[in-house]
């Protein structure tokens, strides 16, 4: 029994021994093989060169496909300043085609409202002044109320040439001068517009003695008719000359002189 026992324990001993020495191989493979490992993607073979070849190659295609797309890009931005360029053009049409728009109507509606609501009309002569001088630019009113001793433009009788004369008589007035004076239905009128012309004139009489009957047989201004004098009554062509002025041939009332700047007056 007791070498039964032996045999068993040396037995035992070898099967340990040899366990530990094929442990001992297993890891002596193992570290083998990691440096082998190791030396290999050190120093690659030639096959995995050519392996790897193709691996390296990929970037420079990526690189050679975003040229290509660098280069496609370049003539498409051209395309988008062109583009960005003719917007421009487009939009400055626009603006000035609302421009030209916007002055065509105000000017139209300008005209049409001058048409019916005022005037600018020029003086010619000197059978105004000191009020008003020749080609003094003036504002008439159309729709005005006419009222004594406003200034009127006027269309003078039989050649409807635009005159501007100072409204002496309405309708239904008496009409006299004696020595200077003015009498509208019997009662004085004092006419100050004109003390700076009758001031140069001295002592000659400034506007001439009459009545409406001696100038016009009419005892009265007719209606719908006014009776108009220049303020330079010895060289003013007024109704004294060509009778009475109908309703219809009054333009407007003036309003103020516009021109020129440093004579600009209110009436």
């Amino acid at each position: 029994m007791k070498k039964n026992d032996k045999r068993d324990r040396s037995k035992k001993k070898l099967r340990q021994k040899q366990m530990t020495a094929s442990s001992e191989r297993s890891a002596d493979q193992k570290k083998e093989n990691q440096t082998a490992r190791k030396k290999k993607r050190q120093n690659p073979s030639e096959k995995q060169r050519q392996a790897r070849k193709p691996t390296a190659k990929k970037p420079l295609k990526k690189q050679a496909q975003q040229k290509q797309l660098k280069a496609k890009r370049k003539p498409n931005g051209k395309k988008k300043s062109g583009s960005s360029g003719r917007l421009k053009k487009r939009k400055l049409k626009l603006f000035m085609v609302e421009i030209s728009l916007t002055l065509a109507v105000f000017l139209g509606l300008f005209f049409l409202v001058s048409f019916f609501a005022f005037k600018i009309v020029q003086t010619q002569g000197y059978s105004m002044t000191p009020t008003l001088n020749d080609r003094d630019q003036l504002f008439v009113n159309k729709l005005g109320k006419i009222e004594h001793f406003d200034l009127v433009c006027i269309k003078e009788p039989g050649t409807n040439e635009l005159l501007v004369r100072r409204v002496i008589g309405l309708p239904g007035d008496r009409l006299e001068y004696k020595a200077d004076q003015l009498y509208i239905n019997e009662t004085e009128k004092v006419e100050r517009y004109l003390s700076a012309g009758m001031a140069q004139n001295g002592d000659v009489q400034f506007t001439e003695d009459f009545t409406l009957f001696e100038l016009t047989k009419e005892k009265q201004v007719p209606e719908k008719s006014y009776f108009v004098l220049g303020d330079n009554r010895p060289y003013a062509t007024d109704s004294r000359h060509f009778g009475f002025v109908s309703e219809k041939e009054i333009v407007g009332v003036v309003k103020f002189r516009i021109f020129p700047f440093h004579t600009m007056t209110v009436f």
